[in-house]
């Protein structure tokens, strides 16, 4: 059997979802034959305890109506503002510890997740004091 031949045949092949990477696509490579290409991965959803989520003033367990305003407000100018400059990522930083970094991080990745079509995923760099996992799991 020629390489064309082995390759056609396996294109032919049903390929399976593999649940982490989700499933398996194919795309000509840069001399036209068919390769499988790398599909874009699926994160586990995470169930959150909603009693932790109030204590920490999480979005949308927080009683202040002016917050969560505020925290919409600014996902709603913040999109704006991406979609102008075609940007795809966020960076929250400050210069001193305690100004409400992490707080500002987790609310405005939860008022981001509730927008239609927009997909969040929130990361915690400070590798010294790593505060996003304890807000949302404490």
């Amino acid at each position: 059997m020629s390489v064309v031949e082995d390759t056609l045949s396996r294109a032919r092949k049903p390929k399976l979802a593999d649940p982490i990477k989700g499933p398996a696509r194919q795309g000509p490579d840069s001399r036209g034959a068919l390769v499988e290409c790398a599909a874009t991965r699926e994160f586990p959803i995470a169930t959150l305890d909603e009693i932790v989520l109030e204590q920490n003033c999480v979005l949308p367990h927080v009683a202040d109506r002016a917050a969560m305003h505020s925290y919409k407000m600014l996902r709603t100018r913040l999109l704006h503002r991406l979609a102008a400059k075609k940007w795809r990522s966020l960076a929250v930083t400050s210069t001193k510890p305690g100004e409400g970094k992490t707080l500002t991080s987790i609310n405005l990745a939860v008022a981001l997740s509730r927008e239609p079509n927009t997909r969040v995923c929130l990361a915690d760099f400070d590798l010294l004091r790593p505060q996003v996992a304890i807000q949302l799991d404490q």
